[in-house]
């Protein structure tokens, strides 16, 4: 049977999550279909490369991809096909489950790895084991959200797929009201998808103009901003900053820690980064225990000295 992605749109275009769970979906076998349901939607949408087939729903009552009213839409839908799979963002983690209790479905959430056809493996404990789940041959449909830093970014499509246009979900909701979308300011690369990131902790917390210097470091360097909780909660940096099992899981080629003490959900969020750069006073904080580089000194003095060398750069 075939599988069909849920696709997670943003101005109009396929999100970069989006682009990573068609990577992830290749490992399946069966025809893959995509469905796109939203508003409003550009023409033409940039596609990944392997549809065979794309479904469009295009409707003002789905500003936003309400989750109850792709709930509704999915349902309708879900009979066709082996496995659906969406990112494991904020959209995955609200239609997903929705679903599932709709149409009585297994969910797997969060998975890393695909192991076969009916094999899936996802972090358990805060990131600290993987666990392999096995999922019955005769069980379709079943549900993946998708940890997009897990697996590579599918190619794009050189040739559109057949379109199937679908209508509107019928479902009224009263009690739900899509508002509006407010994007974080700048345009610095978005924090999930990131070759290198920097990242921010309590010791900014504790260093004035801790932050400010971080944010030169990363416009020097082309990198997304990230912070840890404790950052987030002192009201220094957003929330959609934050990395860690309650925020959100990367897996930047270079990461590089700042004033970060390594708290074990932190971790659980940083889990595949590539190199790991610690600038902590602490020799004995978590994070450099798992550092490929430590710089055990105040930050307050290696910031301006990494900027003032970038400049003469």
């Amino acid at each position: 049977m075939s599988r069909l992605i849920l696709a997670e749109t943003r101005g109009g275009q396929l999100t970069t999550a989006t682009w990573h769970t068609v990577g992830a979906a290749a490992a399946l076998p069966g025809p893959l279909e995509m469905l796109i349901a939203g508003w409003p939607l550009e023409e033409p949408i940039a596609l990944p490369a392997g549809l065979e087939r794309l479904l469009l729903c295009r409707h003002p009552a789905l500003a936003g991809q309400t989750p109850e009213l792709l709930a509704d839409l999915v349902a309708s839908l879900a009979g066709r096909y082996r496995t659906l799979l969406a990112p494991a963002t904020s959209f995955g983690r609200q239609l997903l489950p929705r679903l599932a209790a709709r149409i009585a479905a297994p969910f797997i959430p969060e998975i890393v790895a695909i192991d076969g056809p009916h094999r899936f493996v996802r972090p358990a404990f805060a990131g600290n084991i993987l666990e392999t789940i096995q999922a019955p041959p005769e069980t379709s449909p079943l549900l993946l959200s998708v940890r997009p830093s897990a697996f590579p970014r599918a190619l794009p499509a050189t040739t559109q797929p057949p379109t199937e246009w679908l209508a509107p979900p019928a479902t009224s909701l009263p009690h739900a009201a899509f508002r509006g979308f407010r994007a974080s300011p700048g345009d610095r690369p978005e924090l999930g998808s990131a070759a290198i990131v920097v990242a921010g902790g309590r010791g900014l917390v504790e260093a004035e103009g801790g932050f400010a210097l971080l944010e030169q470091l990363a416009t020097r360097l082309g990198a997304a901003i990230g912070a840890t909780r404790s950052a987030v909660d002192a009201g220094l940096a957003p929330g959609d900053w934050q990395i860690g099992q309650t925020g959100k899981i990367i897996a930047p080629r270079l990461y590089i820690a700042i004033g970060i003490s390594g708290a074990v959900q932190h971790l659980a969020g940083i889990k595949g980064a590539g190199t790991i750069v610690a600038i902590n006073r602490d020799a004995g904080a978590p994070i450099c225990a798992i550092a490929d580089y430590v710089i055990n000194q105040d930050l307050r003095k290696v910031l301006p000295e990494w900027l003032a060398r970038l400049e003469a750069s």
